[in-house]
């Protein structure tokens, strides 16, 4: 039997929580075989930590590589020489967006095909001349990978914050993925109700690809990783979609291109979504072996608890409290709508929650 209590410090929105890979673990196991106990406190991953040391000074010019400078100055962050290498690529791709437009790839000009009427007597030479110069390439967007708490994410994050092009976007994977999934949904749903008798055969992953293109120029990308056989079959042609209409992309992920989606369902309609990845973006590898997660962490804050430790339970609860004292509502339960579900927490207050993963969660009769 498994027991799990969670603490989450969450921002509740219309989408789910979603929970941010640094976390805080409690963990112990009973002596038992195949039986254990633990509970985790942990922050969303759509919440910036307040004590993060981007948080402070952070603006919306300037230099990625100054402000790091600046942090290392200050004491909020270790010289990492690897960081630095990975934050000069991204100083390149900040300043080639200075200057960017990405209006050509989305409003290509309309070039008749062959020559005109007038000109149908003209020499080869003459039809040459009118044909159009292809448009320059968008910036190369950089994919980085390695392992876990070596700084991807504060370092994409921190080349976000200098990116002064307003049609730019911070998002989870996971959480952009689910936008894609219903803005498909919505785009089917307008679709006119099928005749008896009469085949139609309607593609939307394109046009919401133009939709989303549209909206931005810049997506970073925080935890690219492929473990649905649904996305995987809609990647190749929506990013296709997205690059061909001068979409720049930053990601960070745990893995190298190369692995992802590895050993997963119908992988070979995804292999080639691999190839047009490594042509639009910069594959950059940031792994020193760090993990500063667990570095210089106070107490209050440690990285896990071992539960079978005297007081472990009593510092969550205090955990929770302390958080609650922050909020300006009462503790109590609490509804959340989770993809058409209804969740029901006992114990929330505000953004935070804290729950027993062996306590049944409410949802159209579905556990979690």
């Amino acid at each position: 039997r498994t027991g799990v209590r969670c603490a989450l410090k969450v921002i509740v929105k219309e989408r789910p929580p979603t929970v941010k890979k640094t976390s805080l673990l409690t963990s112990s196991l009973s002596g038992k075989t195949g039986s254990s106990c633990w509970r985790i406190f942990c922050s969303s991953s759509s919440l910036r930590s307040s004590d993060s040391p981007l948080e402070a000074g952070i603006c919306g010019s300037g230099d990625v590589l100054g402000h790091f400078d600046r942090l290392v100055q200050r004491g909020s962050v270790r010289r990492d020489d690897q960081q630095i290498y990975v934050l000069q690529r991204l100083a390149q791709v900040q300043h080639q967006l200075k200057t960017y437009s990405q209006k050509i790839y989305l409003n290509p000009p309309n070039h008749s095909k062959g020559v005109s009427r007038q000109s149908q007597g003209d020499d080869v030479t003459s039809s040459r001349k009118e044909e159009p110069i292809p448009p320059l390439l968008p910036p190369k967007g950089l994919y980085i990978y390695g392992g876990v708490g070596t700084g991807k994410t504060m370092l994409m994050d921190l080349f976000h914050s200098h990116v002064e092009n307003g049609r730019k976007k911070r998002v989870h994977f996971n959480s952009f993925m689910l936008d894609v999934h219903k803005r498909i949904h919505r785009r089917k749903q307008s679709l006119p109700k099928r005749k008896l008798g009469k085949m139609f055969t309607y593609d939307p992953i394109s046009p919401v690809a133009m939709e989303i293109s549209k909206e931005i120029c810049l997506l970073c990308f925080d935890e690219f990783q492929v473990t649905d056989v649904a996305d995987a079959v809609i990647l190749k042609q929506l990013f296709e979609t997205l690059f061909k209409t001068g979409v720049v992309v930053v990601a960070t992920s745990n893995r190298a291109p190369e692995d992802l989606y590895k050993n997963g369902l119908q992988r070979d309609t995804f292999l080639p979504f691999i190839d047009m990845l490594k042509e639009f973006c910069h594959i950059v590898c940031l792994d020193s072996g760090m993990d500063y997660r667990s570095l210089d962490q106070p107490a209050a804050v440690k990285l896990y608890y071992l539960t079978g430790t005297p007081g472990a339970e009593a510092c969550i609860d205090a955990l929770f409290q302390e958080l609650a004292l922050t909020q300006k509502t009462a503790t109590g339960p609490r509804v959340l709508p989770v993809l058409g579900r209804d969740v029901t927490l006992e114990k929330t207050c505000g953004s935070i929650a804290d729950s027993s993963g062996c306590q049944r969660l409410s949802g159209n009769g579905s556990d979690v």
